[in-house]
């Protein structure tokens, strides 16, 4: 990993592997952001590569993020390889290609594969959790809502039950408009409203002239 902190150079980038016995290999790829010179990019890495006994000891496999730099090694190949393959030799020559140059493209891909489902996958997961999760609690909300809000059907209605401020009634009626005005009485009109929560209403507005009480109000409402 320090090897691949010096390539980094003014490219902020370098990729490669190293081989562990005559049977495997650890792949390694450090990367710094684009506004920091290449002094500053190899001294990120080299610090953040110091917390590897920290961070991933005994593990197989290890990431560091920091603001400007980040590092990963792992024991399969989870990056696409940038090195151009040779050209194929001329038809005449007798030399086949050597295999040991040969690109493992299905590899690559199926590593890449693997790599993008590890992360797909979760974050749809999560995605999906978080929409079911502000459905429920919306649910919630409009569940106690109503029960709060709203009385129930087998709930006796009374007349106080029915009475409202008037600041409720002269918005539901529009200011008693005429546009809202159902009928006229001997105590005085009756208009059509309607409630914040979309409930219609009738209201009986007494004239100044009404002799009404509140008895007599009630008792209408009763009847």
């Amino acid at each position: 990993m320090e090897d691949l902190a010096a390539e980094a150079g003014s490219n902020n980038f370098a990729i490669g592997d190293r081989n562990i016995t005559n049977f495997s290999k650890v792949y390694g790829l450090v990367q710094c952001t684009a506004d920091i010179s290449s002094g500053s990019c190899n001294r990120c890495l080299v610090g953040a590569i110091s917390e590897i006994p920290s961070c991933c000891d005994g593990k197989i496999g290890g990431r560091v993020i920091k603001p400007s730099c980040n590092f990963r090694y792992e024991l399969y190949p989870f990056f696409e390889s940038t090195v151009t393959p040779s050209p194929p030799p001329p038809l005449s020559s007798p030399t086949p290609p050597s295999s040991t140059n040969a690109p493992v493209p299905n590899a690559n891909r199926n590593n890449s594969s693997k790599l993008t489902i590890s992360i797909v996958v979760p974050l749809v997961v999560a995605v999906l959790f978080s929409i079911a999760f502000g459905f429920f609690c919306f649910g919630r909300k409009r569940t106690q809502r109503k029960k709060y809000d709203y009385v129930d059907d087998e709930t006796p209605v009374t007349a106080e039950s029915l009475q409202f401020n008037f600041s409720t009634i002269s918005a539901a009626t529009d200011k008693f408009s005429e546009a809202n005005k159902l009928g006229e009485g001997g105590f005085g009109s009756v208009y059509k409203g309607t409630l914040p929560d979309g409930r219609d209403i009738a209201v009986k507005r007494l004239s100044k002239y009404s002799g009404q009480g509140d008895l007599e109000f009630k008792n209408e409402v009763s009847a």
